[in-house]
């Protein structure tokens, strides 16, 4: 169902794109992938012998990751024309800061749990 919804944002996102004044749309589509990976991470479960439920999790997280790229190859210049937009404006360096905060935020670290490579939030903390 979270898939299918993404799916529906994309569709959706591309019929605004179409219109007259549709490249403001243009950089919407760039949120649906992260979102909709966000999305996904709230049925994973970190249980043991699940493998063929996280086989079927990762296809739907590529799902999401190729479908993206499509949709980013196919609206690029008009992400183009929006973002120079964008950036003549003054709310530029405040987005481009909030960026880096989010990204700081969500990047993954490894503070607890050595032996671990990579220590996510939204994960428990499970030893190899």
């Amino acid at each position: 169902m979270t898939l299918a919804g993404v799916m529906f944002a994309i569709y959706s996102v591309q019929l605004a794109c179409a219109g007259k004044r549709g490249y403001k749309y243009a950089l919407a589509i760039k949120l649906i992938g992260p979102i909709g990976s966000i999305c996904m991470n709230f049925w994973k479960v970190q249980t043991k012998n699940q493998s063929l439920y996280h086989i079927f999790l990762m296809i739907n997280y590529d799902a999401i990751f190729f479908s993206q790229g499509v949709i980013d190859m196919c609206y690029w210049k008009k992400m183009v024309k929006i973002r120079r937009e964008l950036g003549d404006t003054v709310l530029s360096p405040i987005l481009v800061g909030c960026l880096i905060f989010l990204y700081a935020i969500c990047s993954p670290m490894n503070y607890g749990g050595l032996g671990q490579l990579f220590y996510y939030p939204l994960f428990e903390d499970y030893t190899i």
